[in-house]
C-alpha cells in the first residue's frame, strides 16, 4: 500500500507540473511584446558594436512589434542574424514571461592590426579569426606590417592543430600565426604589453619588435621559444641598457639560442 501511494503521489506531482507548464505556455501566448533590453559586452575595451546599433537592427527589420505575443519573437533567427556580424563573437537572445526581449552581445577582441604589402588592413582576433576594420571605431592594438601579404577573408582562421604542416608556400600564413603567438606572449606581461606597439617583418622574413622606449629594434626571428626570448631581453634591459643607455644600440638580436647579439650605433663606436 505504501508503494502504491508513493507511485500515486509521483504521478500526481508530474501531472501537476505539466498542468503548470501548460498554463504558463498558454499565458505566454497572450503576453504581448513590451520592452527590449540590449547588453553589449565591452569588457575588452572595444566598441565595434553599440547598443543603439543592435536596437535599431531589431526594430528596423521588423523582428519585434507591440502587436505580437512575445513568444512569437524568433529568438533563434535573431541569434543567427547577429552572429553574422564580423565584430560579434556570440549573441544570445531570449524572452521573459513579462513581455521583455533580452539580447546579449559578446564582441570579438582584436589582438593586432595587420597592414599588408598590398595595402589591405584588418584585425586578427584573440581566437585567430580575421576581422574587418570598422568605420566608427579603431581598436588600440599593436600594428603588424612589413613583408607580409595575406588577403583578407572573414572565413580565414588559424589552424592551431596543423601549424607544423605549413610550408614555404604558406609563408604569409605562418607569419600570421607567429604574430598571434608573439602578441599572446606579450599580452601576458604588463611591461611588454606597454612596451611593444609594433611588429615588423623585415625583408629576410625575420620578425622584429619595435619598442615604445629606446631607439632600437629587437630581432626575434620567429615565434619559437618566444617566452625564453622575452626573458633574455628582460635581463638584458635590466643589466645592460640600464647601464649603458637605451639608445646605445641600433638593434638587439635574439634569434640565436641563449645569445644576445647587439649592433651599436655608429656614434657609439664599432660593432
Amino acid at each position: 500500500m505504501k508503494v502504491f501511494w508513493n507511485i500515486a503521489s509521483w504521478i500526481i506531482g508530474v501531472v501537476g507540473v505539466l498542468v503548470i507548464i501548460g498554463f504558463t505556455e498558454a499565458e505566454m501566448a497572450k503576453v504581448p511584446y513590451q520592452e527590449l533590453s540590449v547588453h553589449v559586452d565591452t569588457r575588452g575595451g572595444n566598441f565595434f558594436i553599440t547598443q543603439d546599433e543592435i536596437e535599431d537592427a531589431i526594430i528596423n527589420r521588423g523582428y519585434v512589434s507591440n502587436n505580437i505575443p512575445i513568444e512569437q519573437v524568433d529568438c533563434k533567427n535573431l541569434e543567427q542574424f547577429f552572429d553574422q556580424y564580423p565584430a560579434i563573437k556570440k549573441s544570445q537572445v531570449y524572452t521573459a514571461h513579462d513581455g521583455k526581449l533580452f539580447v546579449q552581445i559578446e564582441q570579438r577582441i582584436p589582438l593586432a592590426r595587420i597592414f599588408t604589402k598590398s595595402g589591405e588592413s584588418f584585425y586578427i582576433d584573440e581566437d585567430g579569426w580575421l576581422m574587418p576594420l570598422s568605420s566608427s571605431y579603431s581598436s588600440r592594438v599593436p600594428v603588424v606590417n612589413g613583408d607580409i601579404d595575406v588577403a583578407f577573408n572573414t572565413n580565414y582562421h588559424i589552424n592551431f592543430s596543423n601549424t607544423d604542416s605549413l610550408n614555404e608556400s604558406d609563408a604569409d600564413q605562418r607569419k600570421l600565426f607567429e604574430t598571434f603567438l608573439v602578441i599572446q606572449a606579450i599580452n601576458k606581461d604588463p611591461f611588454w604589453d606597454a612596451q611593444f606597439t609594433q611588429l615588423y617583418f623585415n625583408d629576410s622574413g625575420d620578425l622584429e619588435l619595435i619598442p615604445r622606449v629606446g631607439n632600437h629594434t629587437i630581432i626575434i626571428g620567429n615565434a619559437q621559444s618566444i617566452e625564453d626570448k622575452l626573458y633574455t631581453l628582460r635581463i638584458f634591459y635590466k643589466e645592460g641598457l640600464n647601464k649603458i643607455g637605451w639608445n646605445a644600440y641600433a638593434s638587439i638580436n635574439l634569434k640565436y639560442k641563449d645569445q644576445v647579439v647587439c649592433k651599436k650605433r655608429t656614434h657609439y663606436g664599432n660593432n
